[in-house]
């Protein structure tokens, strides 16, 4: 169950009910979706916040830049850029994963 800002359960009676037609106008329906999907286990009562919807729109742009070129069409694969930061954070925990094997 999502919960209103308050944490209170959402009801049209108190007026916390967030108009999903609102945050898909400015963030977009994928954007809700995939923050929807991590706000936690399905079973479990969360309080609604827009705070996430940001990084989500982020994650998902990060997504299109990579699998879709300038001309707005669908790449067959991913090219690797030259990213040293990417490399030295990602080198160490493959270590640690493998040692962990």
């Amino acid at each position: 169950m999502i919960l209103g800002e308050g944490n209170e359960k959402m009801s049209k009676s108190k007026g916390n009910v967030i108009n999903p037609d609102d945050i898909v106008q400015s963030h977009g329906a994928d954007t809700l979706r995939l923050y929807e999907m991590f706000m936690g286990p399905l079973d479990a009562a969360i309080a609604w916040s827009e705070n996430g919807l940001d990084g989500s729109r982020r994650f998902l742009d990060r997504i299109w830049r990579l699998l879709v070129t300038e001309d707005d069409t669908l790449t067959d694969k991913v090219v690797a850029q030259n990213n040293k930061s990417l490399d030295k954070n990602l080198s160490p925990n493959c270590e640690k994963g493998n040692r962990r094997l």
